[in-house]
């Protein structure tokens, strides 16, 4: 998970004229942060499941990872829109100011170059903060496995059921 929060680390330094390189670079520190976390957390959770409730714990899995990519996006897409729209220049037009795309319209309709270079170094500078949350998100998520591992399961030693339901009051808290 660190690898993936230093791939996010890696977006932070894009510039408004950063070339592909970068961004393919840290999407494949990412992929690889991803490829080596998932295994072993998807392995961890199974692993804790008996059996014969296998079904159950995959739906859990699925069922964490759906609920986490749509909080994510929703937070982060929160984080992006806000900071972009506050580092717009005070005199752009409203609509330029609430998205880049209308922003950018907005400057080739009326010829403001200026418009277009601060759409532009707004979005990015809004980008950085996102990536910089997201990181920080990665790293947290990491810190709470640390924690979890440390505090482990009251019941390794009980029977199927009441591990599942240990498992369950355990998450519930």
């Amino acid at each position: 998970m660190t690898i993936t929060a230093a791939g996010f680390g890696m977006l932070t330094l894009l510039e408004p004229n950063s070339g592909f390189w970068l961004p393919a670079l840290a999407m494949a520190v990412m992929g690889g942060g991803f490829g080596l976390a998932m295994p072993a957390t998807i392995g961890a959770l199974m692993g804790a499941v008996p059996g014969e409730y296998a079904g159950v714990g995959s739906a859990l899995n699925d069922t964490i990872q759906q609920a986490g990519a749509a909080l994510g996006v929703a937070v982060l897409g929160a984080v992006l829109s806000s900071t972009c729209s506050d580092a717009m220049p005070a005199g752009a037009p409203e609509t330029g100011r609430q998205s880049i795309s209308d922003a950018l319209v907005i400057s080739a309709a009326t010829g403001d170059g200026g418009l277009a270079e601060a759409a532009r170094a707004a979005f990015t500078s809004g980008m950085s903060t996102t990536f910089v949350v997201a990181a920080c998100s990665v790293l947290a998520a990491a810190l709470s496995l640390v924690l979890l591992r440390e505090r482990g399961l009251d019941a390794p030693d009980a029977e199927p059921d009441e591990a599942v339901e240990a498992l369950a009051a355990e998450s519930a808290r």
